[in-house]
């Protein structure tokens, strides 16, 4: 049985809600309230978990948890990048201080050959510098 979505773009806004019975749903909206953008994590309540944090700005929205395995700690985060907005390597920097170890899920809007794709674009290039100097 699944016990955890990862939801990029969630198109949700201020006025939205949703409840799942036996669920708990972490979500980041775009920072202006209105339907765009947006991420979320649906979790089920049987899985020790906890809000390990939200990142909601205008040009990347992410919604992280921390849940407890076997293993240990395990970190997970759904993301999205609104395709308008230019985004340096400097931006994905900063952005990843604020994870520490994890599994990164969602649309960052980018193509870069690396990854498959025909042809490279600035922000491709920006996210493919920001992984390397990160080692990621």
């Amino acid at each position: 049985m699944k016990t955890k979505r990862i939801v990029s773009e969630t198109r949700s806004s201020t006025k939205s809600y949703i409840k799942i019975l036996k669920y708990t749903i972490y979500n980041t909206q775009n920072p202006d309230g209105t339907a765009h953008g947006g991420t979320a994590i649906i979790i089920r309540n049987g899985i020790k978990h906890e809000l390990h944090g939200n990142y909601y700005l205008e040009h990347l929205q992410a919604t992280s948890v921390t849940m407890q395995d076997r293993i240990g700690p395990q970190t997970i985060e759904a993301d999205y990048c609104p395709p308008k907005h230019t985004v340096k390597a400097e931006q994905f920097w900063s952005f990843y201080a604020t994870l520490g170890q994890g599994l990164l899920v969602g649309d960052y809007n980018t193509k870069h050959s690396h990854c498959c794709y025909l042809l490279t674009i600035p922000r491709g290039r920006e996210l493919l510098k920001a992984m390397q100097a990160d080692n990621l």
